[in-house]
Order: C-alpha cells, then structure tokens, then sequence
C-alpha cells in the first residue's frame, strides 16, 4: 500500500460536543512529516457563514479534502467542530507545509441558541494559531449585521488585541466575497472597511494602544469570487489567482511575512492546541507567556527522554554520541524558553555520563569503523589528486601506491589510538581504558579492503571524466549540427548525420581516454571487480544517456526551441541562398512559394525533433500536445514575417507605377521647358548631372547632408572670394576693360570704367 493511501487527508481536532483529540492531531502531524518542522510551517484558518462554501474554497486552494455540502440535499451543517488538513497545492516538498483549519461555519441551525458561544471559541482558537484568517462572506450580505457576521469579526478584533498587542506580532485577514455580480469591488472593500473601523473604534483598548489604528494590528486585503454555477469558469479563474498566492514563492513570502508567525513549533503545536483550547473552553481567560512556559515544561521533558534514548542507539563514539544527544536537545529545546531548557539539559548530561560507561566497548568498536570509512575517503581523495596531474606522472604516481598506502594506515593507526583515549564530556570518570587493542587487526584488514576501493574509486573517476570529455566534445559538435543552414530531407537522415558527426565521433574520442585511463589497472591488479569490455560498454551507455541529455535540452523551454525553428524559417524566408544576401521583395517575386519552402524547412526539422533516434533507439523529446502547441506558435510568426513581406512587395509596386496619363500631362505641360533644355547643352549636361545625384540623395536619405555641405561650401566660396577681391584692391580702384563688339551691344564705346552702381 502507497503512502499517501495511509496518510490520513486530515484530522478534527473539536469535535461537536466540544471535546479536543490531541492524539488524532499528533498521528497526523507525524504521518505528514511535520513534527520535524520545527517553526518551519505556516498556518491558515477560514471563518465563515455556515453553507457558504468555505471547504470547498480550502479544496480549491490548498488540495484539501474537506467534506463539502451536496446542494440536492439542502442546506445543513457539514463541518462540524474544527478540522485540519495539510496543504498540498503545487508546493514543492522541501518548502514550508502548511496547516488548514477549516471551522464550523457560524448562524448554524444545529447549533441554536448555542452558536454564537462556540463561535467565539472557534474563532479564538484560530486567532491563537492561524497566520492567514480567511474571512468567507456572500457579496449580498455586505452591509448587513448578523449575515455578514460582524459580532464575530467584533470577537476577532477584540481577542486579537488581547492576545498579541504585547507582541509585535500581526494577522492577515483575508475576506472573501462570493457571488460577485456587479457592484464594484472597490464600493464593496469600503463598506466592510467601514464597518472593521466602526467595530475597531468601539473597543476597549489598552492605554498602550490608544493610538494604534486597526492596520497595526492587522493586514487586511479583499477578494472576489464570482458565481460558482452561474460563472464557473471566471470562479476557477480567480480560484487559481488566489491559488498562486499560496504557492509561488514571491507571493508566498507576501502571504506568510514573518510578523504573522505564532512561534509554536511543530512538535508542540498538538500540546499547544489542546491547552489553548482548555482554557478557552473553560472561559477562562487565554493567556500566550504562561501557555508557553507550560508547554516548555512539558516539552522540555519530552525532548530530554527523546535525546536520551537516541543516546544508546547511536553511540558510534561517546563524544560525538554525547554531542548529538546535547546538539538534538539544544536544537529542539532551543524553539521553547531557554532558563527551563537549561536546567533540564543539566539533569539530561548527569544521565547520560552515568550511561556511557556501560557502552565503552561498543563505542571503541565503532570509532574504529569510522576510521576505515576515514581509509577509504583517504584512498578516494588519493586517486582524484592522481587524475588530476598529467598522464606520464598518473603512471609514476601508480607505481608507487603500495607506499603511499602504507603511509597512509600508519596515520590511521595514530587516529585510532587517539580516538581510543578517554573523551573530554567524561574525562573525570576513570573504566574508559579497556579495548583499544582489541581493533588492531581488523583495523589492518580494513586497510587491505581500502586498496580495493582504490581501484574502484578510479574506475569510477575515470568513467566520470570520459563522460565529461564526451559532453564536452558532443556539445560543441551538436551545436555547430544544429544550426547548420541545411535541412534534410528526411528525419531519418538528420539523425544519421547527428549519430555519425555529434554521437559517434565524440564516443570515440572518450572511449580512448577510458581505456588509457583504465589499461595501469590491468598492469596492477590480477583481477577486477569489472572487465574493460565491461567498462567499455557501460561507457557506451552513458554517452547515450548523456546524448539524450543535450538534446533534451535543446527543446526545452519550448520558447528556446521555437527560437531554433525561427530562425530556420527566416534563413530560408529571408535570405537568399548563396552568401546569405537579404531578399528584396520586388514586385515580380514569388513570395508565395519562397514562403511555403520555408515553412516547409522548419516544419520539417519540427517533425524531426519529436523522437530522437540514438543508437537505433527512438527516444521521445516533444510529446504531440508540445509539438502542436510550437507548431501553432511558430505558424503565428511565420505568417506575420510572410505578411510583412506582402506590404514591402506593395510598396514597391507602388513606387515602381507611374500611370501613363501622368506622362502624357507632364509632356503636354513641360514641353517647352523640354525645349529650353534641349536648346541648350550646358543646362541639359548639368541636370543629367544634378538629378542623378537628387535621386540618389532621396533614395539614400542623403538630401540634408547633402544640402549642409553644399551650404558650407558655398559659404566657404563667398569668403574665398571676398579675400581675394580684397587683395586686388577697392571696387573704385578696379582696372577698366574695354567691352568688345558683338552681336548684342548697341554701344561699342562702351566700357567697364567704373563699377556697378557708380
């Protein structure tokens, strides 16, 4: 039968009549594994109206297996009393566990007049042990008295003042709306805001906290949860939001802060409980220091009779027996008060002297079994410092192992005599001298068998370091496999190529340095545990293993696989083949049929990776949910890159159309400019010259500098220029020169005797 067969899924710890069952609640924690826990636990309680779906909200959230109403049946009391459960919501085992308590609801019919007693008892009980209140409440009793249970909030408010405004200690509270409709949750936190200030103001409050406000004491948040029939699918949402608080680690940290924790450690916490409910079923008023201090008395007993019968089922060694009886004690002990763990511990030291002379010869023995452990360790630490210098002085090193390992039993030897001398915890009683010669021999023996486990320790090592060589090799071949341009045709074929290139070449390599590392064992040793061939095949296996390994962690995250599958697609999409040249997609291109031989690259490589084929062995890398659900993303991409490139063909058939109407009005407007042009060679040589280069420019974006440097070579031309007419002298002081005959001068006597303007 499997574990969690016999694990209970929870416990009641009050029962309807009112009675606590402190030996139901410490099987349970001890079936779960949680007495150990020490303070490392957290806890939850939920408070609630009865029928108002509080156990199926734990269910939910935690995993739990609280009973839950069925509705055909009406409405009536399922919870009765106070259950726990453990969480088992997505937390990793190593985390904190965390206790459940689900409470009888409140407003019950079986309970009558008696209710509003026991629910101030409940809620109590809850205030003393739970970090986290969930306060369970119906949306449309919001502003109501008696249904949206604002005596027993009151109760909560006014216990928990009681209890911890010594401390600096605080509690969440947790409200849960149900059946969200319409009305804003923000109208629906101020309402009960309200009413949590209207209560807080109300209540008698020490003179130490006069000044303190209602979030000093209490972090209070606000959920909502729409209809469970009428919306199931939003209240699974929201249901799951929820969840991850209490599971994910960052949000986890926020819902457990460490100033809500109660300080009861886990192997109390059942003790704990049964005397906080004691006096609270008694009304006698709950008092946490003196609640503690009895459960350290308790404990603190508890603990010592636990160490002390540790103490003669493991004492390999008195001293370090002594230290682990005194370090349990002091571990465990240490989570209660320390002026009563500290006069225990006294008592527990006398007892435990009085019991390890009884036990010397026992203990000899032992010490003289972690001494040959201590051999072998040695032997093991000898051959890595080996493997570790080069290969021609791993053979000196060989030659000489039968010194180094008599060198080493001599050390040994002065250990043992050193671990047989009297320890300090009980250097003043005197019969701790009796057998320590009696371990010589097999001591010696011992040695013998450390050699052995030399020789196997580096089998081991050198298989260890072929691997790695292999890995290493593999790696650096599978990746340049893996991103070359080329696809194949088939699956079959790319996982030819990766066995031939990637597998086989990389094994072959490490199967050499296996069997250079192991050949200085057959030299040395008659026989061993295992043949090379034996080695050699096992070596085998392991590459296949560590093969399987490096591919699996190419495909996974799915996100770093579908990166693969990208950038296949868009070498074969974008690029032109030879030299990888980008594609311009001009208006006659086929885009269509470039785009469906891409696809058709990647899926196929897509189709490949979904079972890996190592040494004839299919191995399953992407299951068909992980292959679909990539296919579909990588469809997505695709066909954003494939319209992409339509717009970038339109564009261009867009600039490349000039419509023929356009050219018959340019030449019917321009022509006489056409004319002008063409009249005159000089103007036509300088426009073939200038709109070349505007073309050019604008195609380039190249216009402004362009016409940056024009304006500073004009500028530096006008100062040349200026420098120069200066130089030759003031306009008036210019050389006259006489103006010759020509077609267009009507004054031939005309001349240039005077500057413009004189």
């Amino acid at each position: 039968m499997s574990t969690a067969t016999q694990t209970p899924p929870m416990v009641q710890l009050v029962h309807f009549d009112e009675s606590f069952d402190r030996e139901a609640l410490e099987s349970f924690l001890a079936a779960h594994g949680l007495v150990q826990r020490g303070f490392d636990y957290h806890t939850v309680a939920v408070i609630g109206c009865q029928s108002s779906g509080k156990s199926t909200l734990l269910n939910m959230l935690f995993e739990t297996r609280f009973p839950t109403m069925h509705s055909e049946q009406g409405r009536y009391q399922v919870t009765q009393g106070v259950w726990l459960g453990v969480a088992r919501a997505g937390v990793p085992p190593t985390d904190s566990p965390t206790l459940v308590l689900d409470l009888e609801g409140t407003d019950s019919r079986e309970r009558g007049e008696e209710a509003g007693r026991f629910e101030r008892k409940t809620a109590l009980l809850a205030l003393a042990l739970a970090e986290v209140l969930v306060v369970n409440m119906w949306t449309q009793d919001i502003g109501r008295y008696n249904a949206a249970n604002l005596a027993l909030l009151r109760t909560v408010l006014e216990q928990d003042l009681a209890l911890f405004h010594k401390y600096d200690k605080k509690t969440k509270l947790l409200f849960v709306f149900r059946d969200h409709v319409s009305t804003p949750l923000e109208r629906l936190t101020d309402i009960v805001e309200q009413d949590m200030r209207q209560i807080w103001d109300c209540l008698g409050k020490p003179e130490a906290m006069d000044n303190k406000q209602l979030h000093d004491l209490f972090d209070i948040e606000y959920v909502s949860l729409p209809h469970k029939e009428l919306d199931a699918d939003g209240f699974a949402a929201q249901v799951n939001r929820l969840r991850a608080r209490f599971e994910e680690a960052p949000l986890r940290r926020q819902m457990f802060r460490a100033e809500y924790a109660r300080g009861i450690a886990a192997d109390g916490f059942a003790r704990y409980c049964e005397q906080v409910w004691q006096v609270i079923r008694e009304n006698r008023e709950l008092d946490i220091p003196t609640q503690k201090e009895a459960l350290s008395r308790v404990r603190c007993e508890e603990i010592a009779r636990e160490a002390e019968a540790l103490f003669d089922a493991e004492a390999d060694d008195v001293a370090a027996a002594y230290a682990r009886v005194m370090d349990e004690y002091g571990a465990r002990s240490s989570r209660y008060l320390p002026a009563i763990a500290a006069a225990r511990r006294e008592q527990l030291h006398r007892t435990l002297s009085a019991q390890a002379r009884d036990v010397f010869g026992r203990r000899l023995a032992q010490a003289t079994d972690r001494l040959i452990e201590d051999a072998a360790k040695m032997a093991e630490e000898w051959v890595t410092r080996m493997w570790e210098t080069t290969e021609k002085e791993q053979e000196a090193e060989w030659d000489t192992v039968e010194e180094r390992l008599a060198k080493a039993g001599a050390t040994l030897r002065a250990r043992q005599q050193t671990a047989a001398a009297l320890p300090l915890p009980f250097a003043d009683d005197a019969p701790w001298q009796v057998l320590a010669a009696d371990e010589a021999e097999r001591f010696q023996r011992a040695l013998q068998r450390a050699e052995a486990a030399a020789r196997e320790q580096w089998i081991r090592i050198a298989r260890e370091a072929a691997r790695a060589q292999f890995e290493r090799q593999a790696k650096a071949a599978l990746e340049r496999e893996w991103n070359r341009s080329e696809v194949e045709a088939s699956a079959r074929q790319f996982w030819e190529r990766l066995q031939e290139r990637v597998l086989d070449a990389a094994r072959q390599a490490s199967s050499a340095t296996l069997q250079r590392c192991l050949t200085p064992l057959d030299l040395m040793a008659a026989t061993l545990p295992t043949s090379m061939s034996t080695q050699l095949t096992a070596h085998r296996e392991d590459t296949a293993a560590a093969m399987l390994s490096l591919l699996q962690s190419y495909c996974t995250p799915p996100s770093v696989l579908l990166m693969h599958l990208q950038r296949r697609f868009e070498e074969a999409f974008r690029y032109e083949s030879p030299g990888q040249v980008p594609r311009v997609w001009r208006p006659g291109v086929d885009i269509r049929a470039v785009f469906t031989a891409a696809k058709d690259i990647a899926e196929r490589f897509l189709a490949a990776l979904q079972c890996a084929v190592i040494d004839g062995t299919e191995h399953a890398l992407l299951s068909e949910r992980d292959r679909k659900a990539l296919r579909e993303q990588l469809q997505q991409r695709m066909s954003a890159a494939y319209l992409d490139a339509v717009r970038m063909q339109d564009a261009a058939r867009m600039r490349a159309r000039v419509p023929p109407w356009l050219l018959v009005l340019l030449v019917l407007l321009g022509w006489n400019e056409m004319m002008m042009v063409l009249q005159r060679p000089l103007l036509l040589l300088l426009m073939l010259l200038v709109v070349p280069i505007v073309v050019i420019g604008y195609r380039l974006r190249l216009l402004h500098p362009m016409l940056e440097s024009g304006k500073a070579l004009a500028l530096r031309g006008a100062t040349i220029t200026a420098r120069v007419l200066h130089e030759i002298g003031a306009p008036g002081e210019w050389p006259t020169q006489p103006v010759a005959n020509g077609a267009g001068a009507s004054h031939p006597s005309a001349s240039l005797s005077k500057p413009h303007g004189e």
